[in-house]
């Protein structure tokens, strides 16, 4: 039985269970809503997955690294100059992001809310001020400092985690000056064709496609500018928040 009357991005009641079978020895179950295609785990098992020893894996892995710090690159060398503009990171981890955009724009302004302690402190050795906590218990008033005050929001491989996604694309627009710009990269569902894919991760619960997250970036007044789909099943979406 789905536990929603609705989808969580676009509110259409046509949702239903596009599949279900076990991952890791936990059952996930996917609903998919038939009009904007977004999908969502309800089962929802991740919590288990989070601890030190979930983000250890990412600190280690090099070549996630290296994949971070050369979009980074091609973001500095395709968006006007960066330096001295004012960023925020949702779910940064230990910060590869921001170091490849160090590398480029070596006076841009540091943000980030992390959640993890060790990954946070790395963070802050980059030079960027860091709130310690989850994005979506996080309230508004520990935001107002930058309200509308960001140039730049990004966020990586983190909204899929997320309960209420729309909720927390909202908040990170909260964030942008008008004509500033969104930056979210996510697996992209759209391939999910079968149980092997492999961003079928326990931990990812909420699934974007390209036609889902565009409907996201509308209702959260976010006009989409670019797409980008990487390393075959990721997707990245762009855009500037209207006036």
């Amino acid at each position: 039985m789905i536990p929603y009357s609705a989808c969580k991005i676009c509110g259409s009641p046509k949702i239903l269970i596009e599949r279900s079978f076990l991952k890791d020895g936990k059952r996930k179950s996917m609903c998919q809503c038939q009009i904007c295609d977004f999908a969502f785990d309800i089962e929802d098992n991740r919590r288990a997955f989070y601890g030190d020893e979930y983000f250890d894996g990412y600190v280690a892995d090099e070549k996630a690294r290296q994949m971070r710090i050369d979009e980074a690159h091609w973001l500095v060398e395709n968006t006007n100059n960066l330096s001295g503009k004012t960023y925020m990171e949702v779910g940064p981890g230990v910060g590869h992001f921001m170091e490849g955009l160090q590398e480029k724009a070596p006076d841009i302004v540091l943000n980030a809310v992390e959640i993890a302690t060790r990954a946070a402190e790395s963070c802050h050795k980059l030079g960027a001020k860091v709130i310690q906590h989850d994005w979506e218990g996080l309230p508004y008033s520990a935001l107002v400092p930058f309200y509308e005050a960001c140039d730049l929001v990004v966020s990586i491989h983190c909204v899929e985690h997320m309960d209420e996604p729309l909720l927390a694309l909202r908040k990170m627009a909260w964030l942008l000056k008008p004509g500033g710009m969104l930056y979210i990269h996510t697996p992209n569902n759209d391939n999910a064709k079968d149980p092997d894919w492999f961003h079928y991760h326990v931990e990812h619960i909420a699934l974007f496609g390209e036609c889902s997250l565009r409907a996201a970036f509308d209702l959260i007044n976010v006009k989409v500018t670019c797409i980008r789909k990487l390393y075959g099943d990721d997707l990245i979406v762009i855009g500037n928040k209207r006036p």
